[in-house]
């Protein structure tokens, strides 16, 4: 009977903790009533299950909500939580995943590109969506990939990770097209006498283009998704072939064959077209020299107070700001954007093909065969006073140089002297005064004077073709 008794005090006990919340303190106070389990305590923790992350990721089938401390993630470990089929890593810090970029896609090849993560340390990438096999690419931001295939899709992952542990992977996806495109179709091309601007049609959806002198590929320049490519040192009168591809990730076109012959040949004295901007000048034979007509007038028009820079855009200034005065006098340029930054004399700089720069001695051998500095200046300036403000001393234009008064943009950024002044770079530098020396004439004397000026002063060019 007392046996029975027991058992039955027992089954109760049992049955009753079976269903009781549990609460683990030092004070005897019951669990709280939203809680399975109240632990209470002012000088002690939990520690949850410690073990690495090819441990935790090798747990089968965990359950959402499922916590452990991952020892291996991030740079001192970290809590991980599984939720929605992937495991999730806090850290006291974090870093932001990155986004994903635009691929460049060429046969057999594809560049994955990511966005910078602003306080990464680097990132990691892989085939596969697994932070611990992924590769560290330290601090760039792509990565290439070779021996893709035509008609593939492909998926990558990449994340950044700085010392508070990995973000997230974020993954890449690219295509590869099924078929290599069709080949380009021959555009109009710009013909100069000693360049071509060679000219095709765009091919939609395709990453670039392959261009040669011969119907060679392996030795193909690749010019991206640029559908012209402006070829000069070629010989005037004189027919060209050339060929360009179409490539995308799968292969690449049939060529195209492209043809055009360069200008006839220039014989000093007649008027020509620089092929860059359609705009004609006059040719004058001086002695052995072969001048332009008429001031330079080439480029993109700035403000005058702004410097020109090594922006791969011929910059101009006219005078006053104002386009009519360009036209007239052609532009106003600073030395080093005269020589578009290669600085040697005779350098084609902002010239057009086949002509260049004067040097210094080339000034001076045009200066001696008009009779020397204290003449010359007259017989090659315009006559009259249209241009030249009155009394344009001693002007016959007898070379028919034409000077014009283009003035000055100083080196401050303020114009001066239109009609007063003609200013003319060469190409040579003056190093004691850090300058360059320049030619300039005057409204009221027949001299053209020898300066060294600063190179930040806007003055008129003059081109010599080449011999």
């Amino acid at each position: 009977m007392k046996n029975s008794f027991l058992l039955s005090l027992i089954l109760i006990w049992i049955s009753y903790s079976a269903i009781a919340q549990v609460g683990i303190n030092t004070d005897g106070s019951q669990p709280d009533n939203s809680a399975m389990l109240d632990v209470k305590s002012t000088s002690k923790g939990i520690l949850l299950p410690r073990m690495t992350r090819l441990q935790r990721d090798a747990i089968t089938t965990p359950a959402d909500g499922l916590m452990i401390y991952c020892t291996t993630c991030g740079s001192n470990g970290a809590l991980s939580l599984y939720t929605n089929g992937g495991w999730t890593t806090f850290s006291p810090c974090s870093v932001s995943p990155p986004a994903s970029g635009s691929h460049l896609v060429s046969p057999g090849q594809i560049i994955w590109n990511w966005l910078m993560v602003t306080g990464a340390d680097g990132y990691k990438w892989n085939t596969v969506p697994d932070i611990e096999t992924a590769m560290d690419m330290g601090t760039s931001l792509s990565k290439t990939e070779t021996g893709t295939s035509c008609g593939t899709g492909y998926t990558r992952y990449i994340c950044a990770y700085n010392s508070c542990g990995e973000s997230t992977m974020t993954s890449l996806t690219q295509a590869v097209p099924g078929t290599v495109p069709a080949s380009p179709v021959p555009g109009a091309h710009g013909p100069g006498q000693n360049s071509i601007q060679w000219n095709w049609s765009g091919i939609p959806d395709i990453p670039g283009y392959k261009w040669n002198t011969s119907n060679n590929l392996s030795s193909a320049v690749d010019v991206g998704a640029s559908t012209s490519r402006t070829e000069s040192g070629l010989v005037c009168g004189t027919s060209y072939t050339r060929y360009v591809w179409a490539y995308n990730g799968c292969g690449y076109s049939v060529p195209a064959v492209l043809t055009q012959s360069t200008l006839a040949c220039l014989n000093c004295g007649q008027a020509f077209t620089d092929a860059r901007d359609g705009k004609s000048y006059n040719t004058v034979q001086i002695g052995a020299q072969c001048w332009m007509g008429q001031n330079l007038n080439i480029g993109t028009r700035i403000n005058g107070l702004e410097d020109q820079t090594d922006n791969d855009i011929i910059e101009k200034y006219c005078y006053d700001d104002s386009e009519l005065n360009c036209n007239t006098y052609g532009g106003l340029y600073q030395w080093n954007e005269m020589m578009q930054y290669i600085y040697l004399p005779g350098e084609q700089g902002i010239c057009p093909d086949g002509w260049h720069n004067p040097t210094d001695d080339e000034w001076s051998a045009l200066v001696s065969f008009l009779g020397g500095e204290g003449v010359a200046g007259g017989k090659m300036k315009e006559t009259g006073t249209s241009h030249w403000a009155s009394p344009n001393t001693g002007a016959s234009n007898s070379s028919a140089f034409s000077a014009l008064p283009g003035g000055n943009r100083d080196e401050y950024g303020s114009f001066t002297d239109l009609t007063y002044t003609g200013n003319f770079w060469s190409s040579a530098e003056n190093t004691s005064a850090e300058g360059a020396w320049n030619r300039y004439m005057g409204y009221y004397f027949e001299d053209i004077v020898t300066s060294a000026s600063n190179k930040a002063n806007g003055f008129s060019v003059r081109c010599v073709k080449n011999n």
